[in-house]
C-alpha cells in the first residue's frame, strides 16, 4: 500500500530529524489517511510546538481529534 510505504519512509525521516515541522505534518497526514487518528493527533501536537500558528496543522489536528476523514474532499 502506498500510504503505508510513505509512513515507513516518513517515520525514518522523523527519527533522523524529529524537529522538522514538514515531516511531522506529512507523517501525521499519512496516519490520518489510514484512520490512525491518535497517532496523527500526537504528531500534530508536536508539530504545533514548532509552528503554533500554522493553519494547515491546526486544521488537521482538529480532524484527528474529531476522527474526521483526512482524504481531500472530492469535487
Amino acid at each position: 500500500m502506498i500510504v503505508a510505504d510513505a509512513i515507513d519512509d516518513l517515520e525514518k525521516s522523523v527519527e533522523k530529524k524529529p524537529v522538522s515541522h514538514a515531516y511531522l505534518v506529512a507523517l501525521a497526514t499519512a496516519h490520518g489517511m489510514l484512520e490512525h487518528y491518535d497517532r496523527a493527533s500526537r504528531l500534530l501536537s508536536t508539530a504545533l510546538r514548532i509552528r503554533a500558528d500554522d493553519s494547515l496543522t491546526l486544521g488537521l489536528k482538529a480532524k484527528a481529534d474529531t476522527r474526521q476523514d483526512f482524504w481531500p474532499a472530492r469535487p
